[in-house]
């Protein structure tokens, strides 16, 4: 997962399978996918791929969408977070 997100913050155009947590660390915090999600086979791969291909503004929104994960996974987010829940 996260080259997955790595990659969609650097605002490349994701395809991710189908999984609860790559749906999860994929969605931007308002419900925007940062990836296109497919069937987790060659097949699936294969659609996702051919639909950015031909669907430019699918590409532009999912690397939009991408770099707004930014904010959710900055380090002082993250560093807060642990920090939390460590002196809950």
């Amino acid at each position: 997962g996260l080259a997955c997100v790595e990659a969609a913050i650097s605002g490349l155009p994701v395809v991710a399978s189908n999984l609860d947590v790559l749906r999860e660390v994929l969605t931007a915090e308002d419900g925007s996918p940062a990836a296109l999600f497919v069937e987790a086979d060659a097949a699936g791969m294969a659609r996702g791929l051919g639909d950015l291909f031909a669907r430019p503004e699918a590409k532009a929104r999912l690397s939009e969408a991408g770099r707004r994960l930014r904010d959710k996974y900055s380090p002082a987010r993250m560093c807060a977070g642990y920090e939390a829940l460590l002196l809950a």
